[in-house]
């Protein structure tokens, strides 16, 4: 929130965006693994921008999920996030398994570009996103019933 991230979609975008960064990092990396000049020592900064990119991303997702669902909704807004994440996994297993790219530098600037599309219409939704505050809908009801 002290560098202007004030929204958990804001956070998404941000960890998406590490995600295209480190798909890049690692094209560049497999580059030269390719060329047998570089140690695999030079993925750990990659994984290192993996992960800032996971733990905004998740974790944004689970606390977007969380707060806006109203309470009967929380557990099944948890369950489609999981579904979320699965069917990604599933499409970069097929896409991985088929062997589509002859390199896998290819591959990696292919699954970079598909962050830049999730990244555009994140944006697109996320402008337009009008939040809910389920507490204080809550404590409107609560007052109704107390009148």
């Amino acid at each position: 929130e002290k560098i202007g991230l004030k929204t958990m979609l804001h956070r998404m975008i941000i960890g998406n965006c590490c995600t295209i960064i480190a798909f890049g990092m690692a094209a560049v990396v497999e580059m030269q693994v390719e060329k047998n000049k570089i140690s695999i020592l030079w993925q750990i900064p990659q994984f290192f921008v993996l992960a800032i990119a996971e733990i905004f991303t998740y974790l944004s997702h689970l606390n977007f999920a969380y707060k806006e669902a109203p309470v009967s909704m929380k557990p099944v807004m948890v369950a489609l996030m999981y579904l979320s994440i699965a069917s990604g996994d599933f499409i970069v297993a097929i896409i991985s398994g088929v062997s589509f790219f002859n390199s896998q530098v290819y591959e990696y600037l292919f699954f970079a570009c598909l962050m830049v599309l999730d990244v555009i219409l994140l944006s697109f939704l996320a402008h337009r996103y009008k939040y809910t505050d389920h507490e204080m809908i809550k404590d409107l009801d609560d007052n109704k019933d107390a009148h």
